[in-house]
């Protein structure tokens, strides 16, 4: 599955249950007219090991365009309500940064 998309939040860095780092973040993709935009929300896990690619994902900011490859499943299970339910997963095999948001930035207005 290929997504381009804006970070929903800056990563972050996560355990699974069998202690393993996993990088987790989520885009933001639109979609429709103008007027009708929709907006679709995308979960995706990285395991990318410690080095330049991971500190170069780790220090993106809120905003960042993304292009991501993965390899994605649908999982079902119940909510915490006992309703069954589904959820896609996207695993990160690559990214590639089209539009950097520096986090440090973040609320500063531009020429200052």
């Amino acid at each position: 599955m290929i997504i381009v998309g804006r970070l929903a939040d800056a990563p972050e860095i996560v355990a699974t249950s069998r202690g393993q780092d996993m990088i987790r973040y989520a885009l933001a993709t639109n979609h429709g007219p103008k007027d009708n935009r929709q907006t679709s929300w995308w979960k995706v896990a990285s395991f990318l090991p410690e080095g330049g690619a991971r500190d170069l994902l780790m220090a993106l900011g809120k905003g960042s365009l993304v292009y991501v490859e993965g390899d994605c499943s649908m999982n079902k299970f119940q909510n915490k309500d006992g309703i069954a339910s589904s959820a896609l997963n996207i695993v990160q095999r690559n990214f590639e940064i089209l539009d950097r948001r520096d986090p440090r930035a973040e609320g500063q207005i531009e020429g200052e």
